[in-house]
């Protein structure tokens, strides 16, 4: 596995420390598992958390994505995805980003989403 400077669990890449994230999505109940349907190949995951019912609030992070398929629009598919269906549910949504995520502007939406690190 390669190593990312993005997050700030520089270590996330190693087995011992990515199966603590990953346990605890599944227990969030929240993750989802994405595949790639042409070739069968996992692509990431990512979650919703954090609902608030008080200020009809939930979260979206702990996004996981394979190199291969880095700068190829993933990202921005999968939020879209989530972002459609989740706004039946709540008015707000919150972004959880890494302050030394420099690859932010990718997951924009072509400017739409309004966010602050």
């Amino acid at each position: 596995m390669k190593k990312s400077g993005q997050h700030p669990c520089h270590n996330r890449w190693k087995e011992d420390v990515f199966k603590v994230f990953f346990k605890e999505a599944v227990e969030s109940k929240g993750a989802f598992k994405i595949i790639d349907k042409a070739t069968g190949e996992l692509i990431g995951s990512t979650r919703f958390y954090d609902y608030s019912e008080n200020d009809k609030s939930i979260v979206i992070g702990y996004t996981f994505i394979a190199v291969k398929y880095w700068r190829t629009g993933i990202n921005s598919s999968i939020k879209k995805l989530m972002i459609d269906y989740i706004f039946q549910y709540v008015d707000k949504i919150y972004f959880h980003i890494g302050s030394t995520n420099l690859e932010i502007e990718s997951i924009n939406l072509n400017n739409s989403i309004k966010y602050s690190i």
